[in-house]
């Protein structure tokens, strides 16, 4: 355990102490691979219908930590009054058809807000409870995606919690009224599970037709997946 000459000033205390160090390494390292590959086959074993909700609740656990703060204690913000005051003040009717009026590339962004404002009322945080919800639908789908597509579980569950960590606009997070973006985001990754699904299908066309839908349903929504859509459609 030392240098060739150091070795005669190592006492043979000290080289019966690096050989206990180094055996106890030895054999702890392989015990701990034994433990995440045992994890791991479990995790595979246990039932979609048990996986799917615990992965919810840890990511919605994860980001409740991030924006826990906002989620109590944040405010509306620039759209979100007008949406609000039109709503409390004219009804949901309409709140609708003044943003299908003034927006005719997004309608069903338009009944999303008009929906989730009838709603919330006039309490942020209920406003910011939707933008949390549809961000963290953002975040378990597009992870979830990741995974149909063959990336290794912990790959997967780290392009889902970068999502969550660094989305492309902090709007994201804090404006109700863009919150939509990620609702459009997640119709996307949906229609990806259901295309892949109908791969594997003797009748592949009804799940081929869910996915298109679900690809119509994100751009309806917002444009920020168009050039993945069609990079999708063509590979």
């Amino acid at each position: 355990w030392a240098a060739p000459g150091e070795r005669d000033r190592v006492g043979p205390a000290e080289r019966s102490a690096g050989v206990l160090r180094a055996l106890a390494l030895a054999s702890v390292a392989p015990s701990r691979t034994a433990r995440l590959r045992r994890s791991a086959r479990a995790w595979r074993d246990t039932p979609s219908r048990i996986r799917l909700p615990a992965v919810l609740l840890l990511a919605a656990a994860a980001q409740f930590l991030l924006l826990h703060a906002y989620l109590l204690h944040g405010g509306l913000f620039i759209d979100d009054w007008p949406l609000a005051a039109t709503e409390h003040f004219q009804g949901t009717g309409s709140l609708l058809s003044g943003l299908l009026h003034g927006d005719h590339e997004r309608p069903l962004a338009d009944v999303y807000l008009a929906l989730t404002t009838a709603a919330s009322g006039t309490s942020p945080q209920v406003h910011a409870l939707w933008g949390f919800l549809t961000h963290l639908v953002c975040v378990v789908t597009v992870a979830w995606a990741a995974r149909a597509l063959g990336m290794p579980l912990l790959a997967a569950a780290t392009v889902g919690l970068l999502i969550m960590l660094f989305p492309f606009s902090d709007s994201i997070w804090l404006w109700y009224a863009g919150s939509h973006v990620s609702l459009s985001i997640a119709f996307a990754a949906i229609g990806v599970l259901l295309g892949l699904r109908g791969l594997g299908e003797d009748r592949a066309w009804p799940w081929h037709l869910a996915g298109a839908a679900m690809f119509a349903a994100s751009v309806l929504t917002y444009q920020v997946t168009v050039v993945a859509i069609v990079l999708t459609l063509a590979v």
